[in-house]
């Protein structure tokens, strides 16, 4: 394919009219093959229009090599706006809450992407700017049967800034930083939303709710009217498991207090687990107590192991002695397991 074609093949649509004008160079230099018409001296007149020839080249060189230039300027500055901004946020995402953590890291490395495509698309439009003025100053001094091309190249072509590959390096370097980090807080996000660990044995032992000195952990104050913050947490993290199976939840209701056919064990587990914390933090005792005798007159195989799953992670949750030692007490945790 000769080269012409490879540029326009090459060459990005919205960018078209700023890449250099290969076609109107070569153009200028086939008029060194026009025949020459007759004169009385024809090694002058060849001569003549060799400067002719030339000067309408180089003229025109310098003015594609100023066009993209100045357009690569242009990009190369947005790109350094949009990087630093995103950089910018990136660093304040580390003061963030919990809320919506996720979906923005996940906008954020969409960014980041998006710049790194922008990057690769101005490497290419330099890249192929930078062959086309080779090869038609190659070609000048083919057909002119001069020796000008690595002289221009040296004073005019690589002193330009958008054939400087430093900048273009260091910004993408550092979009790649930016997304391995992202990548690797996204992993990490992923990771915290796995149900925890039940606790051993060895660690219910050491609990509060296995020893009886009635001493409190300071940093988890007791589950009452006082600790409103803690208590509207739970809360609400009750009513949005909730909701997550509501409509299943009425449309079941006639056939008792679990679903086995159509639910996931996930969401079964969900729903045990508001209905725990619903009346174990904004409900009197005596609720979460009647609440455990109809789960235990209830529940199949199927639904104990469920039943044991929320009544460890609400022993590792809740932190009122009270509380932990009455969903201990009332049998349906398999400690085995």
């Amino acid at each position: 394919m000769k080269f012409g074609k490879h540029i326009q093949a090459q060459t990005i649509p919205e960018w078209a009219a700023h890449y250099m004008s290969y076609k109107a160079l070569k153009k200028i230099i086939n008029e060194l093959s026009v025949p020459l018409s007759p004169s009385i001296n024809p090694a002058e007149a060849a001569k003549q229009r060799l400067r002719t020839v030339k000067a309408a080249f180089f003229f025109q060189v310098d003015r594609e090599l100023e066009k993209v230039n100045t357009f690569y300027v242009q990009k190369e500055a947005d790109a350094q706006v949009r990087l630093k901004s995103l950089i910018e946020k990136q660093r304040n995402l580390r003061s963030r809450g919990p809320r919506n953590r996720t979906a923005t890291i996940r906008a954020l490395h969409e960014a980041f992407l998006n710049s790194r495509h922008d990057l690769d698309k101005l490497q290419n439009f330099v890249e192929i700017n930078n062959t086309g003025f080779r090869k038609i100053l190659k070609k000048w001094d083919k057909r002119s049967k001069s020796s000008t091309k690595e002289l221009y190249l040296a004073r005019q072509v690589e002193v330009q800034p958008c054939f400087n590959q430093d900048v273009i390096a260091e910004l993408s370097d550092a979009v790649t930083k930016c997304l391995s980090e992202l990548e690797y807080a996204i992993d990490q996000e992923a990771e915290c939303t796995v149900p925890p660990v039940m606790p051993t044995q060895l660690d219910l032992a050491a609990s509060p709710a296995h020893n009886d000195s009635g001493q409190r952990d300071a940093k988890h104050p007791r589950l009452d009217g006082a600790d409103v913050t803690s208590s509207q947490v739970t809360e609400a993290k009750a009513k949005e498991a909730s909701q997550t199976v509501s409509a299943i939840h009425r449309h079941n209701s006639s056939s008792g207090l679990f679903v086995d056919v159509g639910i996931t064990q996930s969401v079964q587990i969900d729903r045990l687990e508001a209905e725990l914390f619903h009346a174990l933090t904004v409900s009197p005792v005596q609720a979460a107590i009647d609440l455990l005798a109809t789960y235990k007159s209830q529940q199949t195989d199927a639904q104990k192991a469920c039943v044991t799953r929320v009544l460890w992670r609400a022993c590792s949750e809740i932190k009122d002695p009270e509380k932990q030692q009455l969903l201990l007490d009332a049998g349906l945790a398999d400690l085995q397991s």
